[in-house]
Parts: structure tokens; C-alpha cells; sequence
């Protein structure tokens, strides 16, 4: 038989005013490793592989639409099709199954990865194309899979498994209840054929290949923006195998490593594993590049970017979420005292002043308003923080915030938007509404996702925050040393300046979501709908004018 995995990479970064006007499409070469962790542990404990043919995965890199895809597949004739579910593709990916199916009704489609309960309790009347969902952590359902499409198996012994007729229970996966395995070590001759094609045929020719490397799974907290469990469990697993040999061969490679834990450091063998890893790019074009730090263990994360320091790193990520002590409880988000962070993160930059910091921030949290959204970002300039990377809150399916009752409980509203994953499409925003509610659109070009955030701000009141977030990064990457007394007069100005404009876009959000039950995060510019984010910049650089007297981007 002949399998292929489908794991189709972002085509934008979803953070808010982030990126210039003239973004790149397809910004990074991203390596997703389901491929690569199912693939080797089927071949460590599966029956069958040698008779399947295994095809290289497909992450997209340079998908325009979906039926070149589809065409791939059916050429290939595909028995086995497999997709990696994640928040970004999993709207393209099901278009693809479906069409794939349409031509091909005997092929075997499996869907993994980001799998909510509205997805399952909703699968056989939405996707009647699918043929099998695994849910939760795939390993053993997806070997059980395999070995039945060449031996006689009661489907309904296979756990984490949903059918046309039958859900079987969940069942946690321990690696320690199996052969340690190595995605990439059991793999070698793959990879390094993988890696030729990948070096061939870049998404964008100007950077290195990123390949995202787990190996602790899981998070033992309850964000309730977060969905790490699946909203099976909170338990952390951590893969048995021989990592330092897995490292030593990735270092002979031109690749840039990032560990998708999600709290590097809580663990000791954390450092050593990091200590290792950058041992080996004295001499190499191989990079490792943490972004989850441990949230609790902060001694550690601090042990963690001294060492990283040492090998040249110079910004360092802190994923805060939010400084106020009454939004983190509101988010059950574990966090050391504010103000004991804050004098460790200042200790940190005095130590080693050329470095900087840049602050991951969700905005909708429950308790976020205008008033402590500026009061954060002013303590933030007074630490000379180089940026927020502010995204608006996602809904997770099966996340704890995904529940009606935590909704009430916090005022929070869920509404349904429109991503624009491309630079411009070629029409204005009205046509573009119409073409979308019609199902008459490209869904490489725009994704469907629930948004989530306080009602008891207005959508004027939201949209004024994106735009003090976006030009409070304009400010400091220009102005780091700005400081939060003249950033304060310069808030005051950008809010009376973009009043109209927030008070139209909120009336216009209400109106459309009134009309067509969802909102697109584009405007219209010269005929044509440009994202969100390149929009705010453009208005966020005006206000800069009008104030400095300059154009932003005079040198």
C-alpha cells in the first residue's frame, strides 16, 4: 500500500502588526515531525512496514490551491492518506480530503492532531469523507490501524479511535510502555533524502529549514486558553530514546532545532539537553531555538538563557500572557509574582545589557481593558522590552475556556472570523464577504477561526488596543529607550487620533457579523482586501507622522 502524511505549514505569523507591509508568503521552511514520530515508531512496533510505501510528507510549501495537492495524491494513487490537524490548516487539509475522496472513494483517510469534541461529536455529518479519527496521543491507534488494513482486527479494540459507526475509548499513551524510538536516528536514509528535496525546493530560498523536535509531551497546567491535553489530561510524558545521538546527527545539517515543549526547563535533563545541542553549533550551520520556557521554574529559565547567552542568543521570549495578577487567575495561569519576575528580568539585562526582551501577549483575556492594557505597556517600556507580540485570542476546541459555563462566568463572547493568509487578494472587502458566504473562496488564501474575548469591552475598545499594541512596537523598535512618560502623552494622542477609524471598523465588525455571521480581518486599499495587520501598520505610521512631524520609515 502506499501512505502519505499531509501537514500543511502557516502561511503567515497570526501575531498582530508584527510583520512589515512587504511580509514574505511563506516566511520559514517548517518541518513537522508527526510524519517522522509515526512513521518510526510504526516501523519499531508495527507488523507491516515494509509493505507500505512510504511517500515524503507534504508541508505545503508551495501550495497555491488545493487541487494541485489532490492532483498529487491521486497520481501517486495514495491508499493510505494521512493528515496532521492543526489550527492553521485544518480547513484546507479537510477540503483536500474531501476532493480526494470525491475521486477516490477507496482510499483510507485518517485524520490526527488537534482534534476537539465539536470535530468529533460532528464528524459523520460534516466529514463523511473521513474514514477513521484518532484522538489524543496517536501512536498505538495508528500502528493497530496499519497492521489492520493486512490482517483482521476488531476496529473497536483500537483505542482513541472514531469511526462512521463506532467511538472506542481514550486510552493515555506511555513511551515507557514501549521500545524507546528516534524519529529521526530510526530514519536516517529518509531524512537525508528529505532533507536534499527540502534544500531544493525551500519556501523561502533565503533561510534555513526549522524542524520542530518534541520530546516532552504534554503540560501539567490548565490554561484555559490552551489545549495541550486535547481536554483528555494534564500529564507530562517524556519520550524514551537516545537524544544526544539524535542531536549529534542533526548537527551535521543546516537546521534550526526548536523544541515544542511545552515548558522547557522543567525538567534538569532539560539544561543537559540544551548544554548538548549547543555544544555541537561551534562549528555547524545547526541551531537550537527555545520559545516555552518552564513557567514556574523560573532559577531554571534564567540558568537556561545564561547558557543560551553564551552561544550568542541576544533576545529572549517571555510568554507572559498578561502582567496582572487578577487575568492570570482568571485564565488559571500559573505565574511567579509579578514584581519578583519583573526584578529578575531586570537583574538579567544589567548583567548582559546587549540583549532585549520580547513579550508574548494574548489579547480578549478575561479582566484586559484599555486602562491596564496601557498601565502594562508603560512598565514594559520602563524595562525596554523590545517588543509585544500580541495575539488575539483563538478559540481551542476542548480547551477549558471552550465551555459555556466559564463563558458566563467571565462575560466572554466567541465570534467567528476570517484570516487572510496572503499579502492582498485581488478584490475589495465587500465582494470578498459575499464570495466567502458563498463558500466560493481559496482556503490557502483565507482560514476560518473562532475568536474569543471579554465582552465587557466594545469592539471599538478591542480594536483601540490592537492599535496601541501595534504602535508600541513602531515606537520601541525605533525609540527603545522612549521611555513610558513620553509613551504615555503619545498613547493619549494615537487614541483621539484613531477614534473615527475604530468607531467605523467596530460599526462595520457588528454589521457584518449581523449580515454573514462572521468577520474577515482585511480591509479594502486600492480595490483590493489587504490582512488586518499590514492595514494597522500603515494607520499606526500615520499617527507617527502626524505627531513626529516625519514619515516613520525616514532613516
Amino acid at each position: 500500500m502506499n501512505i502519505m502524511f499531509i501537514a500543511l505549514q502557516a502561511k503567515k505569523n497570526i501575531r498582530i502588526g508584527s510583520d512589515d507591509e512587504n511580509w514574505n508568503e511563506s516566511p520559514v521552511n517548517f518541518i513537522l515531525l508527526s510524519y517522522y514520530h509515526l512513521r518510526s515508531f510504526y516501523k519499531k512496533i508495527g507488523k507491516y512496514y515494509d509493505k507500505y510505501k512510504w511517500f515524503p510528507c507534504d508541508y505545503g510549501w508551495h501550495i497555491k490551491n488545493v487541487q494541485g495537492t489532490v492532483d498529487t495524491i491521486l497520481k501517486n494513487k495514495i491508499d493510505v492518506l494521512c493528515f496532521s490537524m492543526y489550527l492553521w490548516n485544518s480547513e484546507t487539509q479537510l477540503e483536500i480530503a474531501k476532493l480526494v475522496k470525491e475521486k477516490n472513494p477507496n482510499i483510507k483517510i485518517i485524520i490526527g492532531g488537534h482534534i476537539g469534541k465539536v470535530t468529533l461529536d460532528n464528524a459523520n455529518n460534516r466529514y463523511p469523507f473521513i474514514d477513521y479519527i484518532i484522538y489524543g496521543e496517536g501512536e498505538k491507534a495508528f500502528q493497530m490501524l496499519l497492521d489492520s488494513f493486512y490482517e483482521k482486527i476488531d476496529e473497536k479494540t483500537i483505542p482513541n479511535l472514531l469511526t462512521k459507526n463506532f467511538k472506542t475509548n481514550y486510552e493515555f499513551f506511555k513511551f515507557e510502555d514501549y521500545p524507546p524510538f528516534n524519529p529521526i536516528l530510526d530514519l536516517k536514509d529518509t531524512f537525508i533524502e528529505d532533507y536534499a528535496y527540502w534544500n531544493a525546493n525551500k519556501a523561502n530560498p533565503e533561510k534555513g529549514v526549522v524542524m520542530f523536535y518534541n520530546r516532552v509531551r504534554g503540560c501539567p497546567y490548565k490554561c484555559t486558553f490552551c489545549a495541550w491535553g486535547g481536554g483528555l489530561h494534564n500529564k507530562v510524558n517524556v519520550r524514551q530514546g537516545d537524544w544526544k545521538e539524535e542531536i549529534k546527527f542533526l548537527s551535521n545539517y543546516d537546521i534550526i532545532l526548536i523544541p515544542v515543549d511545552a515548558n522547557f526547563g522543567i525538567y534538569e535533563e532539560d539544561i543537559e539537553f540544551l548544554k548538548y545541542a549547543l555544544s555541537l553549533t561551534k562549528n555547524s550551520k545547526f541551531r537550537i531555538f527555545i520559545q516555552n520556557y518552564t513557567k514556574l521554574q523560573k532559577e531554571r529559565v534564567f540558568r537556561i538563557w545564561e547558557e543560551e547567552y553564551q552561544y550568542g542568543k541576544k533576545i529572549f521570549r517571555v510568554s507572559l500572557q498578561s502582567m496582572h495578577e487578577q487575568v492570570l487567575a482568571n485564565i488559571d495561569r500559573p505565574e511567579i509574582p509579578w514584581e519578583k519576575h519583573k526584578k529578575m528580568l531586570i537583574d538579567f539585562k544589567e548583567k548582559h545589557n546587549d540583549i532585549c526582551y520580547e513579550v508574548e501577549i494574548i489579547h480578549g483575556l478575561p479582566g484586559m481593558n484599555i486602562v491596564n492594557t496601557m498601565k502594562m505597556l508603560l512598565e514594559f517600556a520602563d524595562m525596554h522590552i523590545k517588543s509585544v507580540l500580541t495575539f488575539t485570542w483563538r478559540l481551542l476546541e476542548n480547551s477549558p475556556a471552550d465551555n459555556k459555563s466559564y463563558q458566563e462566568k467571565h462575560n466572554l463572547k466567541v465570534y467567528e472570523h476570517r484570516e487572510i493568509m496572503v499579502t492582498k487578494i485581488n478584490k475589495n472587502l465587500d465582494d470578498l464577504y459575499n464570495d466567502v458566504a458563498s463558500d466560493n473562496y481559496n482556503v490557502i488564501e483565507i482560514t476560518k477561526e473562532n475568536s474569543i474575548y471579554d465582552s465587557t469591552i466594545t469592539f471599538n475598545e478591542y480594536l483601540k488596543i490592537l492599535y496601541l499594541m501595534v504602535m508600541n512596537n513602531l515606537i520601541l523598535d525605533k525609540y527603545p529607550n522612549f521611555g513610558s512618560s513620553k509613551l504615555d502623552k503619545f498613547f493619549d494622542f494615537t487614541l483621539k487620533y484613531i477614534e473615527k477609524i475604530t468607531k467605523s471598523q467596530s460599526n462595520d465588525w457588528e454589521e457584518k457579523l449581523k449580515q454573514y455571521g462572521f468577520i474577515i480581518f482585511g480591509f479594502s486599499h486600492n480595490n483590493k482586501t489587504i490582512p488586518f495587520d499590514i492595514y494597522c501598520r500603515k494607520i499606526c505610521k500615520n499617527v507617527y507622522q502626524q505627531y513626529f512631524g516625519e514619515p516613520y520609515d525616514n532613516n
